[in-house]
């Protein structure tokens, strides 16, 4: 028998491929690119989220906006009309303050033109030259206080308190030219003066808005000789 010892000869088999490593690389690239994707859409969606929270935050800060400036709107003109309403109101009050003023001052002025036109028809009358004559220069100052005052009544007052005071200036301007006429007097009596003078007053009540519920004067006018 040969003394050597028959050795079975090795033979390396190759099976092919090595499938489960494949399946583990090819498993893995899978797992990664799932996770790239899912990483993609979580951040697609994230920015979607964002520009809609971002929309829904600008909508409602523009909303904000517009609801103060709204509001801002809103108190400026109430705060507006009620400055031009007090305003308004002020320029009224002034306005009746100075008409009052100026009322008063014409009927002060028409005042004194009676009493001096009384005067002066008096010592008209008489026989003392020396108080004629200064019943008459005191007239004719008087007079001219008159058409001075009634002068700046014509510049605020309204036309029925201007035509009552013209028409109480020409009465006592004709008075005055009947009593520098002499005997025998003519021209307007003192009822007339005094009719004329009620007037006058009446109209100026109520334009300032006071009662006008004056007693009804039928007698002479004020300092006027019942002649």
């Amino acid at each position: 028998m040969n003394s050597l010892v028959a050795l079975a000869p090795v033979i390396d088999v190759v099976t092919g491929t090595d499938w489960a490593s494949v399946v583990a690389s090819i498993a893995t690239g899978v797992a990664a690119l799932i996770g790239i994707g899912g990483t993609a859409y979580l951040a697609k969606r994230a920015s979607a989220d964002a520009k809609r929270n971002l929309k829904a935050a600008s909508d409602e800060a523009k909303a904000n906006r517009e609801a103060a400036s709204g509001d801002l709107q809103a108190n400026i003109k109430a705060a507006t009309e009620q400055l031009v309403t007090s305003i308004n109101a002020e320029d009224r009050r002034a306005r009746i303050a100075e008409k009052r003023r100026i009322y008063a001052s014409v009927l002060a002025a028409l005042n004194g033109v009676t009493i001096a036109a009384s005067s002066y028809r008096a010592a008209r009358l008489g026989d003392d030259d020396e108080e004629r004559k200064v019943a008459v220069s005191r007239q004719t100052k008087a007079q001219e206080g008159m058409f001075q005052a009634i002068g700046e009544l014509m510049l605020i007052a309204p036309s029925v308190v201007a035509g009552n005071a013209i028409a109480l200036q020409n009465t006592l301007v004709e008075f005055m030219r009947a009593s520098d006429a002499g005997a025998p007097l003519t021209g307007p009596g003192p009822e007339a003066i005094a009719g004329v003078r009620n007037a006058l007053l009446r109209t100026m009540r109520v334009d300032l808005g006071e009662p006008v519920d004056i007693p009804e004067q039928t007698g002479p006018a004020q300092g006027l000789p019942n002649t």
